[in-house]
């Protein structure tokens, strides 16, 4: 089974966990919301329109704006794209950016750091701040930031994919 996890904030205030995917031993897409105690706040199964029978994981759209959600397409299109391929055994987590109110994937965050990495290394050579008689050596945390290492999958294999 594939499964796309938002961590993000209801219209109305209440946290909430969003999970889109694809069932591949039942054939179906799903989708369950549920806030922050565990409870259940919407379920496919609990849909008499949805079901296990539902094909189409857009059919959810509309279910989560009226729950005060809104997911990113990005999570749509990768359900999609796991049930064409019949995809099993995946998990990927996304959050909203509070400030930005932007989604990112663990790999947005990883490119993105490595990135301001790579502008820091750049700025050092142009301005001769590490003159050295060799070639500059690094710690990994100095270059792409402690932040980066805080990310609950930072050395997750999932992380790596």
């Amino acid at each position: 089974m594939s499964q796309h996890i938002l961590s993000t904030t209801a219209s109305r205030g209440r946290e909430v966990t969003v999970t889109l995917g694809y069932d591949r031993p039942l054939d179906y897409v799903f989708c369950t919301v549920m806030d922050a105690d565990g409870d259940v706040i919407y379920s496919n199964l609990d849909d008499e329109m949805a079901g296990t029978d539902l094909q189409d994981v857009d059919y959810f759209r509309p279910v989560l704006r009226q729950l005060g959600i809104d997911a990113p397409d990005v999570m749509f299109t990768e359900v999609k794209s796991d049930q064409a391929q019949r995809v099993g055994n995946r998990v990927e987590h996304y959050t909203v950016e509070p400030a930005r109110d932007r989604v990112h994937s663990p790999s947005t965050r990883l490119m993105t750091v490595v990135r301001r990495a790579m502008m820091r290394i750049h700025s050092r050579t142009e301005t001769n701040e590490s003159a050295t008689e060799g070639p500059e050596i690094l710690d990994l945390l100095e270059v792409i930031g402690d932040a980066a290492a805080e990310e609950p999958e930072f050395c997750s294999r999932s992380y790596w994919r």
